[in-house]
């Protein structure tokens, strides 16, 4: 067949020739998207990108779920200032009874912040802990309880979250007959009639006037026998057990050598044996371990100094984990870290004081129960708590956490 081209001449080509030509190049384009199916930079590529979006969800989900927690963690932040409205008086804050406390069995832990809580002290107490904790501040002449200058109220006092509801329930068991057939019982959780409540007060203004007036404050329990005491050879557990924190001043807790009923908690980062030492005498550690520790630990104090911490003039022994013990890095305790905290303990031990680790951590939830377990099975006397519900729960005790952190 005969073709002109664009000149005119005349040009000839086979019809065949076009079909495999057509046919050479439907073949290449064929084998051109078969390369880049199994191109291998491509595929990483899209690999890259599929694990990016994944590690960015996930982290994202992560990031949420931890804004979830410490929203629902810090609620009752909100709830403190509609639960006590502003014109209720101290005096209706102090309601709470031990009605509802006969079948709560005491467990090692301290409430902190306990004034955050949606009914300070008996929330505490209802789940069975063993301590709660107030933040004072003294301004005309009065003490406030708040964790802040900005979140104090009138109504919000240490005599109306704390003194009188107190005094309110162990004057209830009093009418029983209870304490006068047994002056040392707690009256507060039958379950352990002998088991003494912390009261952890904790100085934010200057230490010797609010020391002078949380003094006065707690004169009512101390009228009626319910704060344990010092007598200047023993100490005699009570029902309520006061203890100074904060800007408490030491020397002038421990002015008095013959009555004290106001305790220091001592701070335990400055408490330290060396674990792997023979102890003088077999079984300390094991014999301090109890409640009748302290009057077990008396007849040490000759061996120290008259400024040293002991249970002549303090209760606790605590600290900061986060300062004192560290970061837990991959989800478990350091050779070091766990060096530390023995060390600390059997001091605090031997001293007869309670140690106790403020700031542990508190998210992931099962790094926080694994720390609480090590800390219990090392001999930490109270573990300082946000998470009522948790602890009630025992929640350290749980074995899939040791899985997964140890």
């Amino acid at each position: 067949m005969e073709f002109r081209g664009w000149n005119g001449q005349p040009s000839y080509h086979r019809i065949d020739d076009d079909v495999e030509h057509s046919a050479s190049k439907q073949k290449r384009k064929a084998g051109s998207t078969g390369n880049r199916w199994f191109d291998l930079s491509r595929w990483l590529r899209s690999v890259r990108v599929v694990l990016t979006v994944f590690v960015i969800s996930f982290l994202t989900l992560l990031g949420l779920l931890y804004l979830v927690e410490a929203i629902v963690g810090r609620s009752r932040v909100l709830w403190k200032y509609t639960i006590y409205p502003y014109d209720v008086g101290p005096d209706e804050l102090a309601k709470p009874s031990t009605n509802g406390l006969s079948g709560v069995v005491p467990i090692r832990c301290h409430s902190h912040n306990d004034y955050w809580r949606r009914e300070p002290l008996y929330d505490a107490l209802r789940t069975g802990c063993t301590g709660v904790e107030a933040d004072v501040w003294l301004f005309d002449g009065e003490l406030y309880v708040g964790h802040g200058v900005t979140s104090l109220r009138l109504n919000l006092t240490f005599q109306g979250m704390y003194v009188k509801p107190l005094l309110a329930m162990l004057d209830q068991k009093n009418s029983s007959g209870l304490l006068a057939t047994n002056p040392g019982a707690s009256a507060i959780y039958d379950a352990d009639p002998s088991q003494t409540l912390v009261l952890l007060v904790d100085f934010k203004t200057d230490g010797i006037e609010t020391f002078e007036a949380v003094r006065d404050q707690l004169r009512p329990l101390r009228d009626a026998g319910h704060l344990s005491y010092w007598d200047g050879h023993d100490i005699h557990l009570r029902a309520v057990t006061v203890v100074g924190s904060g800007t408490a001043p030491f020397s002038v807790m421990t002015q008095n050598q013959t009555y004290r009923d106001i305790f220091y908690d001592a701070p335990l980062a400055e408490l330290w044996e060396d674990p792997e030492e023979a102890l003088a005498t077999s079984g300390d550690v094991q014999e301090l371990d109890s409640e009748g520790g302290h009057a077990k630990a008396t007849s040490r104090l000759q061996d120290m100094d008259a400024e040293d911490y002991s249970v002549s003039n303090s209760y606790y022994a605590s600290t900061s984990f986060r300062q004192s013990i560290g970061i837990v890095w991959f989800g478990h305790l350091s050779q070091s870290q766990m060096r530390t905290i023995r060390g600390q303990i059997r001091e605090a031990k031997r001293r007869g004081l309670k140690a106790r680790y403020w700031e542990t951590p508190a998210w992931p939830t099962a790094l926080r129960n694994h720390v609480w377990g090590v800390l219990i099975e090392e001999g930490a006397d109270v573990l300082s708590v946000d998470d009522l519900q948790a602890a009630a729960r025992l929640d350290w005790t749980t074995p899939v956490h040791d899985v997964w952190w140890r």
